[in-house]
């Protein structure tokens, strides 16, 4: 029986394994319910919509400009009101002919199609007297499923306990039936 207290380092390892997990534990569920209060903010998960007014692109070319706010998580149906060119003295409308707009990233391109204008707008300041957006909702969908993800894990701890417990005892009958029967 004395030599069986002299190979103890199967239960030490006991202590540090029930520590790790209680500490796993707290972690996961407050990892779980501050993440499950994040996605319930309604200014996160909501689509707002927004209007900016007098914005100015310097030098639009046919590779074309991302408007300031294509940065806002979401940024969707993107639609602009008239553009004009900023070095002009009488403010010159800019044709709808002669600018694309990406609706999905807010880049607005100088297109060649159209005569008239086409040549003076080329490669100039524009200045976009206003124009709409949405964003919001669709970029949470990660955040959400990060909150699902972490839940499904909690599915799985029973068995983590079970393996950590599982692991302890097979060592301990290791170190018990395990030895040496030389006396």
């Amino acid at each position: 029986m004395n030599a069986l207290f002299q190979k103890k380092g199967q239960i030490q390892s006991l202590a540090p394994a029930i520590l790790a997990l209680v500490f796993a534990g707290i972690l996961l569920v407050l990892g779980l319910v501050i993440t499950s209060e994040m996605g319930n903010i309604e200014t996160l998960t909501k689509v707002h919509s927004a209007t900016v007014t007098n914005e100015t692109l310097t030098t639009v070319t046919e590779t074309g400009e991302l408007v300031v706010r294509s940065v806002a998580p979401g940024f969707n149906s993107f639609t602009v009101d008239k553009i004009y060119i900023t070095n002009a003295t009488d403010n010159l409308t800019i044709s709808a002919a002669n600018y694309t707009v990406n609706s999905a990233t807010g880049r607005i391109s100088y297109s060649s199609a159209a005569a008239g204008d086409a040549d003076s707008v080329n490669n100039t300041n524009w200045l976009v007297s206003s124009y709409t957006y949405k964003y919001g909702d669709e970029a949470w969908i990660a955040a959400n499923n990060t909150v699902v993800g972490l839940g499904a894990f909690a599915d799985f701890w029973e068995i983590i306990v079970l393996a950590v417990v599982t692991t302890v005892v097979i060592g301990l009958l290791l170190v018990v039936f395990g030895r040496s029967k030389t006396r």
